[in-house]
């Protein structure tokens, strides 16, 4: 059995502001630098890290370079594990929508086969990701921790889980969260979801 943590990275700025991120390359907020070492140090107390690998956008691998140093682990970025491209519609907000693209935004919640412009199709992305988390788990020994987005998450339970693709937005990820599963051949367990205690512990 092969442990598996998925690992959300920590805040940024257009978290807080609640835009779409998608590839935009944007660093870890001041208070998502704490949600990163708070991450890291629940995985080292908790879990005895093998390999860890991250989506090459900075927001993950600067959080996965925290899980890393404190766990003595080397990071490899894996491009599977990068989230969906929102094309027209990264970096902006809901409210800065017109009535027609808030109508196709709500559209696409509910209906990920509904397209947005330059958008990727979330379930070529679903094949992308699972692909690297099942060939990353194959031979895996021990407890390997992956670092992505929430999308991207997202996506993989539903296919692991087989709720249907629709529901997918459905799957709260908090920034930094701790996701935990088991694979037995093809088998999937997912033992704790979006658990995120370590963020409450004091300074």
């Amino acid at each position: 059995m092969t442990t598996v943590l998925l690992l959300r990275h920590g805040e940024t700025e257009l978290n807080r502001s609640g835009a779409l991120r998608g590839q935009i390359d944007v660093p870890l907020s001041p208070a998502g630098e704490r949600e990163a070492e708070r991450l890291a140090q629940r995985v080292r107390d908790d879990y005895a890290l093998t390999a860890i690998y991250a989506s090459p956008l900075a927001r993950a691998r600067a959080t996965a370079a925290a899980v890393g140093a404190a766990s003595r682990i080397a990071v490899e970025v894996d491009p599977r594990f990068t989230d969906l491209d929102y094309g027209a519609w990264a970096g902006r907000t809901v409210d800065t929508f017109s009535a027609t693209e808030r109508q196709r935004f709500r559209d696409w919640l509910r209906r990920p086969d509904v397209p947005l412009p330059g958008a990727d199709d979330p379930r070529t992305i679903q094949d992308r990701a699972f692909a690297g988390l099942v060939e990353r788990t194959a031979s895996a020994a021990g407890c390997i921790a992956i670092v992505s987005h929430d999308a991207i998450l997202q996506l993989l339970f539903c296919r692991m889980l087989g709720i249907p693709l629709r529901s997918y937005r459905g799957i709260v990820q908090h920034t930094a969260t701790l996701n935990e599963l088991g694979r037995d051949g093809d088998t999937w367990a997912v033992r704790l979801l979006n658990s995120t205690w370590h963020l409450d512990e004091p300074e």
